[in-house]
């Protein structure tokens, strides 16, 4: 029998931390996002009187997103730590009277529930409503700044919250580029409220006796195939959506590609090669607060990968061709090649159209020196002359102590020895290396070492790649700041990746599970109902239930 699918959804005293490792709890938004760590920073502030009004900014400084919450809660704030949960900060930082002895109610909760996180006191002054308001006005999306004022006026503790988060962040951390961050109002409306001690009881994120078992609802939900969707997917479970017109949206979407095998099939191959768009864009926003050769190599590494995201963005958009549904239609025109075209066109301007992204470092070493077209700097072009003329003189300097010593000299490369020779044990046995060999190794089948030569044309690839890496960052600054400004279409973008994944995620269960689609009415009627984590594990001794409640009926006892 077919079942229904679950609906988703003043002081100057300098800033101190207390010492509370991260250890204490499992890092879901780490192990089961699939988006490797991330950095969430978030801001609590609290009004003073009986009503706790509790001001709330979230940070997350890996996905570039800025997250704006004010809630009327109760005393043991319930609601804040719902939304605690949902984000799952590495970083809250506190005002030095919540810090203070006594310490705040409200703290002390926090520190019980979040007990990884790392408590961080700053200066009462960072909790600033003009300073708040400053920082929307300078960071925010321009065509956003208006709905966002609006949508956070009167909102006192929200936008101290804000300030405080962005002003410690610049401060420890990095500085955003000027209306380059994601920011928006999120409110305990419009959403199911879903307390720690529920997501614990159901496993909705984690199994109970194994936490790294996928046996809880997120791992059962859970086959998306790109970081952006797994992210989406776990928020969406800890934060269920109660507005009617999205989830049907949804269910159109997913109904649809169980009735389309080739659209399903062509959009989850397409989004296979995509790869963590929140995360790189990110990178393009900040700015290190001290820049050094290491982050002008990385602004060249972030080019390249950029580069080859835009180019799987047309597949995805070509897979939902056939689309019908009104969200999928949605995705499909953000993810319209005109939309990416003008990035594409400042990367081409710039970038050579051969450099793509490498894992090998020897490889990324080379695609970096050669990223900048030729003629856009006279000077770029002389300095990787000089590094290509010193590389050689490696190769050349192999070939002749190979033969000059009759042994199979093998040439490598690590990120931090840069060129070593490789040998394989058996060709020297008990016999020593030639004196010319210095800083040899032995491994379980090979020796390792160098030259006192080659260690000196390591020192000038050195140089000369730290001048072309230097010469190129001028143009690849300018062209950051370019791309910058087209920032908010690139957003879009991965954020329709992130839903389509989700979507594509909940189709791939219906088809193999074979379940229906759910209909919303004032009445719960449930045909062969099964819990499904329990379904997986029992298969052959599992029974079904119906189950009916309404106004009328509202208490039934299963048995069996």
């Amino acid at each position: 029998m077919p079942r229904p699918l679950m609906g988703s959804s003043g002081t100057s005293r300098p800033p101190t931390s207390t010492c509370r490792p991260r250890t204490s709890r499992p890092r879901t938004a780490t192990s089961a996002a699939g988006g490797g760590a991330q950095q969430v920073v978030c801001a609590v502030t609290e009004s003073r009187g009986v009503s706790a009004i509790i001001g709330l900014c979230f940070v997350n400084t890996t996905t570039g997103e800025c997250v704006l919450s004010e809630i009327c809660d109760t005393q043991t704030y319930v609601r804040t730590m719902q939304k605690l949960a949902v984000f799952d900060p590495t970083e809250i930082l506190v005002s030095p009277a919540a810090a203070s002895p006594p310490k705040s109610t409200l703290l002390s909760i926090i520190e019980d529930y979040v007990p990884g996180a790392m408590i961080t006191e700053v200066p009462r002054r960072y909790f600033n409503e003009r300073s708040g308001h400053d920082y929307i006005q300078q960071l925010a999306f321009p065509d956003e700044v208006a709905s966002i004022r609006v949508a956070v006026s009167g909102k006192f503790y929200a936008i101290s919250a804000a300030a405080a988060a962005l002003k410690h962040i610049e401060v420890s951390y990095m500085r955003f580029a000027l209306h380059s961050l994601r920011i928006k109002y999120q409110g305990s409306e419009g959403s199911m409220l879903i307390d720690f001690s529920t997501v614990h009881s159901l496993e909705l994120i984690q199994n109970l006796q194994d936490p790294k078992s996928p046996d809880c609802l997120f791992g059962l939900l859970d086959n998306t195939v790109t970081a952006m969707g797994a992210r989406l997917l776990r928020a969406s479970i800890l934060q269920p959506l109660t507005d009617l017109s999205t989830l049907n949206a949804r269910l159109d979407s997913v109904e649809e590609f169980t009735q389309h095998e080739d659209m399903f099939s062509q959009a989850r191959q397409a989004l296979k090669p995509v790869l963590d768009m929140d995360r790189l864009l990110t990178a393009l926003i900040t700015m290190p607060v001290k820049p050094s050769l290491k982050h002008s190599e990385q602004a060249i590494n972030n080019i390249i990968i950029l580069k080859q995201s835009l180019s799987s963005i047309a597949p995805v958009y070509d897979s939902l061709g056939s689309a019908r549904s009104w969200l999928l239609v949605s995705i499909r025109n953000i993810c319209e090649p005109d939309q990416i075209e003008p990035v594409q066109s400042l990367i081409s301007s710039i970038i050579n159209e051969d450099v793509a992204f490498s894992k090998s470092p020897l490889d990324l070493r080379n695609q970096r020196c050669y990223a900048v077209k030729s003629g856009v700097n006279g000077l770029l072009d002389v300095a990787r002359q000089v590094y290509k003329e010193v590389t050689e003189d490696v190769h050349q300097l192999v070939e002749g102590m190979s033969k000059e010593y009759d042994l199979p000299l093998e040439l490598k490369y690590e990120t931090g020895r840069g060129y070593y020779l490789r040998l394989p044990a058996s060709e020297i046995e008990d016999k020593p290396l030639p004196a010319v060999f210095v800083n040899m190794v032995k491994r379980k089948k090979v020796v390792e070492f160098s030259a006192l030569e080659m260690l000196k044309c390591n020192a000038k690839i050195g140089d000369s790649l730290a001048e072309v890496i230097l010469m190129s960052d001028n143009s690849i600054q300018q062209l950051v700041e370019d791309i910058r400004k087209e920032i908010p279409a690139l957003y879009r973008v991965a954020e329709g990746i992130a839903v389509l994944d989700m979507l594509l995620s909940f189709a791939q269960l219906c088809t193999v599970q074979d379940y229906v689609r759910p209909e919303f009415a004032d009445t719960l009627a449930l045909k062969a109902g099964r819990h499904p984590i329990r379904e997986k594990i029992h298969k052959d001794r599992f029974v079904p239930n119906d189950v009916y409640a309404s106004q009328q009926s509202r208490f039934q006892i299963i048995t069996g």
